[in-house]
């Protein structure tokens, strides 16, 4: 069977790591850092586009690579109960070609937009020798500032609503890379490289963050990651059965097994919300989202 870690990515690895970082500089955040000015907030984060970047440019579809820039990062803010301020990009190349970049900008525009955020800076870095001609790569930095959230504390019988991604976003895509052929990916580009949704409905309807008791990016880790992020210890999901979307069902044939695929994507929820029972509807009614499962004490 072929694994996300035989495809060269570690996440077990990479979260040891991280746990090492954040006990020797404890003030790290889960999704953002956060920093208190005056009476206020502020949150801070940084994300790239992965190894999708590797498709985007074989295939052209610079645009989204943009849009994913600023997706990761905004939503990670959106996540911690942030509402995002402003965005600084890094584009890294072996040799710029202007119409290439003019294109991944179109990207982030279209993705600031969205999050109603604004682009304050940036930088260009063309490094012939550690880049290929025709290659780049970015990394994306926002900051916002905290929002109210409800201080109710997560217990059984709560539940957990799904927020429908828009395919695969921008993680997974070393194991993609490895189970398909060219012609594959070729075939399949428009259903692989939808853009990352940004859940802007959080910003347009702020009184979302009272309804809600915890929420979770989908992203590495998969959903599996982002349950347990989402939940105290003391408590697992009892997840209820569920539609699977096309392009999950496609990687899925190809030898993945359900635990490796729920371990390394969204499966079509780009944000899970804990919630009471009592603001249940309106929270779906809020943001189309729907119920995928219950909040269980572990055994």
């Amino acid at each position: 069977m072929i694994t996300y870690k035989k495809s060269g990515v570690d996440v077990a690895k990479a979260e040891k790591i991280v746990g090492k970082i954040k006990r020797s500089f404890p003030l790290i955040g889960g999704y953002a850092g956060e920093f208190r000015i005056g009476g206020k907030i502020l949150a801070a984060t940084c994300d790239g586009v992965g190894t999708k970047l590797k498709l985007i440019i074989e295939f052209g579809a610079h645009e989204v690579a943009g849009e994913d820039l600023v997706a990761m990062s905004v939503n990670d803010l959106i996540a911690q109960g942030s509402r995002p301020l402003f965005f600084l990009d890094y584009f890294a190349c072996g040799r710029l070609n202007e119409r290439i970049f003019d294109r991944v900008l179109a990207g982030i525009k279209v993705g600031l937009k969205k999050s109603a955020c604004r682009l304050i800076g940036g930088e260009i870095a063309e490094m012939p020798g550690i880049y290929g001609k025709n290659d780049y790569d970015l990394a994306g930095f926002a900051c916002g500032v905290r929002q109210r959230r409800s201080k109710m504390k997560i217990k059984k019988g709560d539940y957990i609503v799904g927020m429908k991604s828009n395919g695969v976003h921008s993680n997974g895509f070393s194991l993609v890379r490895k189970i398909f052929t060219k012609k594959e990916l070729k075939k399949r580009k428009n259903l692989l490289l939808r853009p990352t949704k940004i859940y802007s409905e959080f910003l347009k309807k702020p009184r979302l963050h009272n309804l809600v008791k915890s929420a979770a990016h989908v992203t590495g880790g998969g959903l599996s990651r982002a349950l347990s992020r989402l939940l105290p210890s003391q408590f697992q999901a009892e997840i209820f059965p569920f539609e699977i979307p096309e392009v999950f069902r496609i990687i899925a044939s190809k030898n993945i097994d359900r635990q490796e695929m729920l371990g390394v994507f969204n499966m079509g929820w780009g944000m899970i919300l804990a919630v009471d029972a009592k603001n249940l509807s309106r929270v779906c009614d809020l943001t189309k989202g729907k119920v995928i499962g219950e909040v269980v004490k572990k055994i």
